[in-house]
This record gives C-alpha cells, structure tokens and sequence, in this order.
C-alpha cells in the first residue's frame, strides 16, 4: 500500500539493543544463570484497533485496504549489557486482511470489514469487538500471537521490540533482510550493530530512561498511554537529541525510509523516520506488569503506532504480559499451525462466539444443534477433499454428508446430513477459527441460528455479515 523504500535496509529495524558478542568473561558468567524465580513468562499480541487506516495503494493491487502483519525482535542480555546471542529471536506473524485469492500462496488470513473477503479499515477492531478480551489458544501466527516467551534468570533481562507493519508487497523483502541482517550478524563475532536506542545498552548496562510519555494525540511515533510509563520505566526510545551532530546524522540515515516506492514498511513513521519503542524487562519489571491494571486487565499494555501525515495509519495493538502456570501451555512460540486436515481423524466443532459448546446430531438424527462436549461420535466430523479446493464433513456416527435442504424457498435453512452432501470451502479467520462456506454460493456459511448459544441451539446457512457466530475453530 504505501510507497517506500529503504534507503538503508540493513538497519532500518536494527534490534533495540546494542548488540555485543560475549567476550570470554561474560561466556564463563552465562554458566551461572540461575533463575530462582522458576517462573515463565510470555509477550502476547493479543489484537488491535485501526483507529485510521493507512493510505493506500489507489487501485488497491494487495486488497482491499489494510494488509497488517506483527513483528518482534527479542534478545537476552546479561547485566553487564553483553547480548546472549543464542537468545535472539524473531518472530512474524501471517498477514492478516483482505485474502483476495492470495490465502495460498502468501497463506494470508482474513481479517477486517473492508469487504467480504477482509481488509483492515478505520475503526475494525480485531479479531473481535475489546481485542484485548482475546483468549483465543495461542495459534501460532495468528492471534493471539507470541512475541517472546521463557524464563528470566535474575542475572538476564530481555530486549523486545514490538513492530506492527503494513504489507505492500510483492515480496516480504524488507522483513526477510532484517532478519537475515540481524540474526546472522549476532552470531558472528566480533561484530556491534546499529541499536534503538542507540545509546541505551553498553558494556556497563543500561542508561537512564527517555521519558516518552508526554504524548498527544497528534504526535507520530510509537507509544504507550503516560499511565504505563509513569508506573514502568522499562519502555525506551532513542533520545537521539542527544546525540552529536555526527551520531544524530548517521542514526536518521539509517532509520529513515524513502516513501517514493511501495514495500513493507513499519506503521509509526514520523516523516519517514522510524524510532521504534523498546521493552526492556527482567523478572521484578516482568512481575510488576504483569499484577498492573492499566485500563484493560491486569498485565494488558495498549501500545500506539501512529504515522504522521501522509500516510496516516494509526493503530492501538494490546500487550498481554503474563507469568504462566500452565505447563501444557508453555514453549508455544514455535507451534505452526497446520491449515490441513488429516483425513483419518474425526474433528470437533467449536463455534467462536461460545467455544464451550460443539456441534451434534440431535438425538441421533441428520439435524446440528450446539451440545455440551461429550466427546460422542456424534459429534464429530471426518473433513475429507472433495477436489482440490472443496470438502465433504462426514459425520463418524451414521457416515452421512453434511448438506442442506431447502426449507420451500431458494435459501438454505437447516444444515442436515441427508442433504445432498454439499462441498464446503474455508477461509482462515486471524484468530485461527474457520470460515465455512457452501462451494458456488459466495453467501452462505455455516452458523449457529443467534447470537445467544445455548444447549439445543440450531446450526444452519446463512449469508455472511461478519457475525462470530459464522466461525468455527476445529480441533481434534
């Protein structure tokens, strides 16, 4: 959407740390990490409001108006400011908006109200209405999406930095060249990258705070509400104000972008220039955030991202910090998720609007009511390819086809299982549930009857408005 290029790409998103290779001192001192604590921690991005879209591409080639995806950095560092390079990161989420036959091949994720196949715009808010009310099972590269999990020792802290980027295509260039940039030099010594903030780690630690907190609504950049910064000194930004002429020069060169061209580019440009925010946190900063309220739940941390005038996009993504306790749920970060089915496994179910619930054959028979978990045969379903883009849901307990019947007019009414054995479509919604549509109908997809689920509930076809009711997470 946007036109940029990068004028300087090897650095544009250098890592928030001035990134050191541990001298012979520091790699005896990393052997003796403890982390008394035993705690784990995760870095969630939960969801985010467009508050203003950004300005697009005219003849919108890459969809329709925003396709937005989430990015982090995230590296160790011990307390002498030494990184820890086997520790560093980085993490991308798929994009999410308008699928435009490009779910394939780019394996997009509908996301947004732009039209009815997604695209971000002013004022959706996602994946649902309150998107820090998120709790969705982490999914991989959906949302809710993992910037950094894992321990923190009481000698180590970690180096994060959140990014929330336009997708212009036709190539993830820009992002795969950070990575390549700042992975591959981490770990060849001895090598100093270009760091935001520039100053903020040195050999003897951390320098003093940058209060970025004294924002108004009009000021581009990145930022959290003074609330968060007044409470927590862990958020920073270069204060390349003072820097020398020299250092000031070369620090706007390379953290500048050229918006002459299209390509993806960072959301929070001020100017063309990008001075991202950066979280530092070790386990007594991590605790604190995470047991605050700041507006939105304990450890829920409203970042804005607001680009100045020209491109326009202005956006809120909601930070989740927590500690968890959980241990089937720890070590997520790397889960993939699996968008085919395995043809010998029966699925469940579960409607978004009321996950509690699954599908079933009412008493046994071809038609779908919402019922309690039992895990009955009856409420399951083999998802088998009917061609190379359709599939048949067979039912394990009687081997019928869903389908439909038409209740005397032209619109599919009940979904049944003596129908005609209708081939189904499926569109990945950001939050990892699915969209299930009649193949040749660009209308109807299936849906619990109203909003208010309860026991007994019907399941039907309806023509899609967006509703949570119109998706399904399918789980084994």
């Amino acid at each position: 959407m946007k036109k940029i290029i990068i004028t300087s790409i090897s650095i544009l998103f250098s890592v928030a740390f001035n990134a050191q290779i541990l001298n012979n001192s520091a790699k005896n001192a990393k052997t003796t990490l403890l982390n008394k604590s035993g705690k784990y921690y995760r870095v969630t991005a939960k969801g985010f409001i467009c508050n203003r879209e950004t300005t697009d591409d005219v003849l919108e080639r890459d969809g329709k108006r925003d396709e937005i995806y989430l990015t982090s950095s995230a590296v160790m560092i011990s307390t002498s400011g030494f990184s820890l390079p086997t520790t560093a990161i980085k993490n991308r989420s798929r994009t999410m908006g308008d699928i435009n036959g490009r779910e394939a091949y780019e394996k997009r994720a509908m996301a947004g109200t732009g039209s009815n196949l997604g695209g971000i715009k002013t004022g959706d808010q996602l994946p649902d209405v309150n998107p820090w009310k998120n709790n969705a099972k982490v999914s991989g590269d959906l949302l809710p999406f993992i910037l950094w999990e894992g321990e923190l020792p009481e000698n180590q802290s970690v180096v994060i930095t959140p990014i929330i980027m336009e997708w212009d295509g036709p190539a993830d260039f820009l992002t795969a060249f950070w990575h390549d940039s700042f992975i591959g030099n981490l770990l060849q010594a001895p090598v100093t990258l270009a760091s935001i903030p520039y100053n903020m780690i040195t050999g003897s630690g951390l320098n003093g705070n940058y209060d970025i907190g004294n924002y108004d609504d009009s000021t581009p950049g990145v930022f959290p509400p003074p609330t968060v910064i007044q409470q927590c000194s862990n958020f920073y930004k270069a204060d390349f104000e003072r820097f020398s002429p020299s250092e000031k020069e070369k620090y706007r060169k390379a953290n500048s972008v050229d918006t002459s061209r299209p390509n993806d580019r960072p959301i929070g440009l001020d100017n063309g220039f990008y001075n991202p925010l950066t979280i530092s946190l070790n386990a007594i900063s991590f605790d604190r955030i995470a047991t605050s309220d700041f507006g939105y739940g304990k450890g829920i941390v409203p970042l804005k991202y607001k680009d100045s005038s020209g491109l326009n996009g202005d956006y809120t993504v909601f930070y989740s910090f927590e500690i968890v306790t959980d241990n089937a749920e720890k070590n997520r970060i790397n889960i993939t998720n699996a968008d085919a089915f395995n043809a010998s496994v029966a699925y469940k179910f579960r409607n978004a609007f009321s996950p509690n619930y699954t599908t079933d054959l009412l008493n046994g028979g071809d038609v779908i009511v919402m019922n309690d978990d039992k895990n009955l045969q009856s409420e399951k379903w083999y998802i088998r390819k009917a061609n190379q883009f359709y599939y048949h849901f067979i039912n394990p307990y009687n081997n019928q086809k869903l389908g439909f019947q038409f209740n005397g007019d032209t619109q599919p009414l009940l979904a049944k299982t003596n129908g005609q054995g209708e081939e189904m479509a499926f569109i990945r919604y950001c939050d990892g549930s699915w969209i299930i549509k009649l193949s040749g109908d660009r209308k109807h997809v299936l849906q619990t009857d109203n909003l208010n689920i309860q026991l007994g509930t019907p399941v039907n076809f309806s023509p899609y408005f967006g509703g949570k009711n119109q998706r399904w997470f399918i789980e084994e």
